[in-house]
């Protein structure tokens, strides 16, 4: 998995009239040929804090207009187009003092004019929408019932499965879940940190085992967090030298996953582990595998056109033959 290479050809886009091609490349997995770039940039989207919302107050009380000073743009808002828009119009309405034409004849809640119309208050609407009664016993039925049950079993699965190594789990609430003995496990000696972003996480795993594992990281319920150097990888696991592993907040550390994977193979065949999963997958406890696998089919679409050959329909069919 790579992160997302694009070029933009500057000439069309920009019109540019120059009698030599200019691109601008963003992520790209090969480096350009020498003597062909003008300028290499990092950039990154703001972080939009408590800080930032002190410093915005800053300038729109203590400097904004001062001296024929103005400021304006994405970043006197959340950093999307339409405020870098809104905030020109807020500076222009400010110097002309002609009101937007939609805004004409419209007062605030303070009744003056309003120059610009204020932006929809989303969290407030989204607030007043869920905090009715049926909407909050909905969530707690069809969500916090749910996460909370499978919360407890897929913890206490990794309690008793993960005895050697360290696996360690991220929440939204700032707490932790560790399992594994810090011991090191398929030659990695570092723990292995899953962020989980949304708690449904629990509910794809207890309910649809690997399969749910796959489909929570696709639908980015969690990722696995790189490591800080290089050399902390396993050495089967490192780039090849010269090469930038390729790590952001988004897909997170692909070799993570490869990591989380040897961590389950090594602690497959554990004495504590091994003997259970030998006796759990006998036909002697078929109807509970068959029912765990039915789960997974009832909601995969994998199995389309495979004519019952993939391996989630060989072990459905196996289990209820």
């Amino acid at each position: 998995m790579r992160a997302v290479y694009v070029t933009y050809y500057i000439n069309l886009l920009q019109n540019l009239k120059t009698s030599s091609d200019v691109f601008v490349s963003l992520n790209p997995h090969t480096p350009p040929k020498a003597g062909t770039v003008y300028r290499r940039q990092i950039m990154a989207h703001p972080q939009f804090t408590n800080k930032t919302q002190e410093g915005r107050a800053e300038i729109k009380q203590e400097l904004q207009g001062k001296a024929g000073l103005w400021f304006c743009g994405a970043y006197m808002c959340y950093g999307f187009h339409e405020d870098g828009c809104r905030s020109g119009f807020e500076v222009a309405t400010a110097i002309n003092k002609v009101p937007l034409p939609w805004a004409e004849g419209k007062t605030g809640e303070d009744k003056n004019r309003l120059m610009v119309l204020p932006a929809p208050n989303l969290a407030e609407y989204t607030f007043n929408q869920n905090n009715t009664i049926l909407r909050r016993l909905k969530k707690l039925v069809t969500y916090r019932i749910p996460v909370a049950v499978c919360k407890a079993l897929v913890s206490k699965f990794l309690k008793s499965a993960i005895t050697k190594g360290s696996l360690v789990l991220k929440l939204n609430d700032g707490s932790m879940l560790q399992f594994g003995d810090k011991s090191s496990c398929s030659g990695d000696s570092k723990p292995i940190t899953a962020r989980v972003f949304d708690d449904w996480f629990f509910v794809k795993v207890a309910t649809e085992y690997d399969l749910g594992l796959a489909r929570s990281y696709m639908s980015g319920h969690f990722l696995v967090e790189p490591l800080s150097k290089e050399s902390d990888y396993p050495w089967t696991l490192r780039s090849p030298k010269g090469s930038q592993r390729e790590t952001n907040n988004v897909i997170g550390d692909p070799i993570g996953l490869t990591r989380l994977f040897l961590l389950f193979v090594g602690n497959r065949d554990t004495d504590s582990v091994g003997l259970r999963s030998v006796k759990q997958h006998t036909y002697a406890n078929a109807l509970q595998n068959a029912s765990g696998l039915a789960i997974s089919k009832g909601k995969s679409a994998d199995c389309h056109g495979c004519m019952g050959r993939s391996h989630t329909c060989f072990q459905l069919q196996s289990a209820l033959s």
